[in-house]
């Protein structure tokens, strides 16, 4: 249709980290139709469908997966002057990709996926000043070359970046107002706030593989932090986490360095409202002992996994201080056994439990589990004691899932 305003290919979705994701494989059933044809399922566009698409000239949203089209002709997307949003997979050099986003000065979403694209993006970012959405994190080769063009990007709210961020790229990003979220899946080396650059006042989402906080607070870069995720947790003391009152999501990955002081930090963060924490092997009772000796308030979905040295007494804390707990996930907690689903089945709020690799449950803890007042939904995988024979009975409208395997 010559009037269509959006290509969709289902190979690209946007994930939750603002970069495209890539299914394995595709029908890319609205690209065929624009083309007037059928198209055998692949994972890339052909150059026919190609062509079609950049003469819809009303085309507002373009999602595909474009990299068997050659680089030299990815420039005639330029020709899509109403084109507003543009998530793309592409290869080659880039240079054609490079011409095509000088001639879209009107994109608001900019998402891109290219294994090799390096500083041919150089001199055409500056141009999108109406870009809202800058995910680059697919990128891998991309080189911080860019930063003082991101800079320009006054209208930028959502970005994505492939490269370690440290303190001279986050003294560029302030200048940006009104930027609120920022990904990258490398380190974040924090450093000294000097007097002459701002804070980056509006963001609220930070997403990293891992940052290194050399005894610098967090919050003196992002005073406004609602959500902090970390690939690699290593030391939350040495980010001074505690400042960060405005915290309400903490998600934490591939924790082995963390240690019961820098869990610890976590006490007195009153609107917490999620916390993950993952491959916690250092972690003992006196770290919960520690953070939950006071009430936490909000905390409403906690999800714990490979912690092997807490047991039942810390739990006990946990759901005494939380008691507004609505989820609660444990995967590969040695030391827990009945006696945890039992306080947990006392928890009013408690709505979904997700159990899996804990070999110190029982059918029994399951069935009091599954009487809590307010469970909905009960999903058991790779518990060595519950028998999915012995798991039934349960009154009306409580789902229980029991997967013996992992």
């Amino acid at each position: 249709s010559s009037r269509a305003g959006r290509v969709s290919d289902s190979s690209t979705s946007s994930s939750g980290d603002g970069t495209p994701k890539f299914a394995g494989s595709i029908s890319a059933a609205a690209a065929a139709a624009a083309a007037g044809g059928q198209l055998a399922a692949s994972n890339a566009i052909c150059s026919g469908v190609f062509r079609r698409i950049v003469r819809l000239q009303g085309l507002r949203v373009l999602s595909c997966n474009a990299s068997s089209i050659p680089d030299a002709h990815l420039e005639a997307l330029s020709t899509l002057r109403g084109l507003q949003e543009l998530r793309l997979s592409a290869a080659g050099r880039g240079a054609g990709l490079a011409a095509a986003l000088q001639g879209l000065s009107g994109l608001s979403s900019l998402e891109l996926r290219h294994p090799s694209v390096c500083g041919e993006l150089r001199g055409c970012l500056g141009g999108l000043q109406q870009l809202q959405v800058l995910a680059l994190g697919l990128c891998p080769k991309l080189a911080d070359v860019i930063m003082p063009e991101v800079a320009q990007l006054q209208h930028l709210q959502k970005l994505a970046l492939p490269f370690p961020l440290a303190a001279p790229h986050l003294r560029l990003l302030s200048h940006l107002p009104v930027l609120q979220e920022l990904y990258t899946w490398r380190h974040i080396e924090l450093d000294v706030l000097g007097p002459a650059h701002e804070p980056l006042l509006k963001v609220t989402r930070l997403v990293a593989g891992s940052i290194n906080g050399r005894g610098k607070s967090l919050a003196a870069w992002f005073p406004g932090l609602e959500t902090l995720c970390l690939k690699r947790c290593s030391d939350l003391a040495a980010l001074s986490l505690r400042a960060c009152v405005s915290v309400q999501e903490l998600l934490a990955g591939e924790c082995s360095q963390l240690s019961d002081e820098g869990f610890a930090c976590l006490r007195g963060l009153r609107a917490l409202q999620r916390l993950q924490v993952e491959g916690a092997s250092q972690l003992t009772d006196a770290a919960f002992s520690a953070v939950f000796c006071g009430t936490m308030p909000a905390l409403q979905h906690v999800s714990i996994s490979g912690c092997p040295a807490v047991s039942d007494a810390a739990l006990q804390l946990l759901t005494a201080s939380c008691r507004r707990l609505a989820s609660v996930s444990i995967g590969s907690c040695r030391q827990l056994s009945d006696k945890t689903l039992k306080r947990l089945a006392h928890c009013e709020h408690l709505s979904a439990v997700a159990l899996k690799g804990c070999r110190g449950f029982t059918a029994q803890g399951i069935a009091a589990l599954a009487a809590a007042p307010q469970m909905r939904q009960v999903l058991v995988n790779g518990c060595m004691g519950v028998l999915s024979s012995l798991c039934r009975g349960y009154r009306p409208g409580v789902e229980v899932r029991v997967e013996e395997r992992l």
